[in-house]
């Protein structure tokens, strides 16, 4: 009897290394992911387990929703982020900034990440079960609408890894 109690306490002691070592690895991984990005192209935050990639170096051209061959770069390392955690949900999202309607910027805005999950799929090769897509228009600036730099920042794709 003396033997299964040391035996069941000791599996909580296992439970907490093996969490430890998946804490320690997740954290890796992000530190793997945040230096992918130069500042220019991405900024990447971990929210508890998971993680945001806000690339704001991803250029459409005012009223555009065409992934455009500069942006290859960029998406390859979003392909690569998310590599890094394969048994993450991916959640796109698509921002606009404020010149234009309210429903045009909603509708470019969910046309733009629509053609990023597009990528994600086809050239990531990313389960299309893991992807899901959304447009938020002008309601999630990173940056001021006064500039042209500021809208610029916020015609952006944002990506959320979220990990289970």
């Amino acid at each position: 009897m003396c033997g299964k109690t040391t035996k069941a306490s000791s599996q909580p002691r296992q439970r907490g290394r093996q969490k430890g070592i998946n804490e320690r690895e997740a954290a890796r991984r992000f530190e793997y992911v945040q230096s992918l990005f130069s500042p220019e192209e991405a900024e990447v935050f971990r929210k508890g387990n998971n993680v945001l990639i806000s690339a704001a170096g991803f250029y459409f051209p005012v009223g555009g929703n065409i992934i455009l061959p500069q942006n290859f770069g960029l998406l390859n390392k979003i392909v690569n982020s998310i590599q890094q955690f394969p048994n993450s949900l991916v959640e796109v999202s698509g921002h606009t900034d404020s010149i234009g309607s309210i429903e045009l910027n909603l509708r470019l805005s969910k046309e733009r990440a629509d053609n990023v999950s597009k990528f994600l799929k086809e050239v990531g090769n990313i389960k299309a079960s893991r992807i899901s897509a959304e447009g938020y228009g002008k309601e999630k600036p990173v940056a001021s609408n006064e500039t042209e730099e500021g809208r610029a920042r916020n015609r952006r794709i944002d990506v959320l890894l979220i990990n289970k």
